[in-house]
């Protein structure tokens, strides 16, 4: 997961984008820009260290840019129409070798692309463009073995390292992008996957679990929920929506300008209003557990069979530097059940109430039955013995 953005493109580029760049040739923008191009002045305005990216970018210059840009009346760029055009083509990243259950090869069309805030993730095995690919043997050599080029050489902007960031889910599910685990260049990552399944109890037991498709998102999720319950607040405090949910297509997407709004909204439901999300566990729940080894990739004598055998004409510290062989696979066919049940029944509640009942007052529910059995014979003979007092009074 990578955010591409190429400094180097000059004015006229941008305006031929259409992405709504326009306070590019905007003379107050120019003039605050300076010798910067619009993409680095973007940069130094918007990014948290655009500083030490940018040459030219201190704090007066960033303080320029982004007054000049903030008196605009347009929103600066659409992120999602910049990503889909320029941001990683898995085309591009992709190489000679893909396979899944050793047989099945698999191209770049198989993986399915999606915008987030981090840049954009493609999804192997989603199930939209054909059916689910399942595993029937256990190990990584049995599920998805993929090579790929980093690019590291074409990413500006990175989250603190270069590499891939993999996240193993179910289908049709929201994806969260702080979990998974990192893959940096120039290793063979070995993924062995364990699959636990949760049944949760809803109301009125403590779990409280919910089980609703999310609008824009698909099955119910927490994090899912609490990312809907986030673009919700702020779409009604800031008047736009947060990249990559589909059910708000109709409001503006965020941009730069409100990056101070989108951030207080984070704010305000993280420490104030995440209880009125009311977000609570999925009823029932996959969760993918996964154990990674890495080691050195690639050695010498794949670089020979690269070079000579499939004509690569990269050089081995290229390779090295770029090059990611990942494994995939189920570490067994089997899968752990995690239930949560009742701690009482009401068979158990009254099994229970009864033993006390033995116990503390000798009694039980026979020795109910023989008591109500007494009360009703003695309300029997009192009633015979005033009928026979009733027939003697008459003579």
């Amino acid at each position: 997961m990578k955010s591409k953005i190429d400094t180097a493109d000059e004015d006229e580029n941008f305006v031929k984008l259409g992405l709504n760049i326009t306070g590019c040739s905007d003379n107050e923008f120019r003039s605050a820009r300076g010798n910067l191009t619009c993409g680095q002045a973007l940069l130094c305005a918007y990014e948290w260290y655009g500083s030490a990216i940018v040459r030219g970018c201190n704090k007066s210059v960033r303080q320029n840019i982004v007054n000049a840009l903030n008196r605009s009346s347009e929103r600066i760029y659409n992120e999602e129409e910049f990503l889909a055009r320029y941001g990683h083509n898995i085309t591009g990243m992709f190489l000679l070798y893909c396979r899944f259950m050793k047989t099945t090869e698999c191209s770049d069309e198989d993986f399915i692309p999606r915008l987030t805030e981090s840049g954009i993730c493609y999804t192997f095995n989603s199930g939209q463009k054909s059916p689910a690919l399942r595993a029937i043997f256990e190990g990584p050599d049995f599920g998805l073995n993929i090579l790929l080029d980093v690019q590291t050489n074409e990413s500006t902007v990175a989250d603190f390292s270069h590499g891939l960031k993999v996240i193993v889910h179910d289908q049709d599910t929201f994806v969260n992008r702080h979990i998974g685990f990192n893959i940096p260049p120039g290793f063979h990552a070995t993924v062995a996957v364990k699959l636990r399944k949760h049944i949760r109890l809803p109301k009125p037991y403590k779990t409280n679990c919910q089980q609703a498709n999310l609008p824009g998102i698909g099955t119910y999720t927490k994090d899912g929920c609490i990312t809907q319950c986030l673009a919700n607040a702020t779409l009604a405090r800031c008047g736009c929506r947060i990249i990559g949910l589909q059910d708000q297509s109709d409001a503006p997407l965020c941009s730069m300008q409100d990056a101070n709004c989108v951030y207080q909204s984070e704010i305000d439901v993280g420490e104030v209003n995440l209880s009125a999300c009311s977000c609570s566990n999925a009823c029932t729940e996959l969760e993918y557990e996964t154990r990674v080894s890495y080691s050195k990739f690639p050695d010498n004598s794949i670089i020979d069979i690269l070079h000579h055998t499939f004509g690569k004409k990269e050089s081995s510290s290229y390779m090295r530097d770029n090059y990611v062989f990942l494994q995939v696979g189920f570490q067994h066919l089997a899968y752990e059940k995690r239930e949560d049940v009742p701690s009482y029944k009401l068979e158990s509640l009254l099994g229970e109430f009864g033993g006390n009942m033995g116990l503390f007052l000798g009694c039980s529910l026979l020795t109910l039955c023989e008591f109500l059995d007494f009360v009703w014979a003695a309300v029997l003979s009192r009633m015979r013995r005033r009928s026979v007092e009733i027939s003697s009074t008459e003579y």
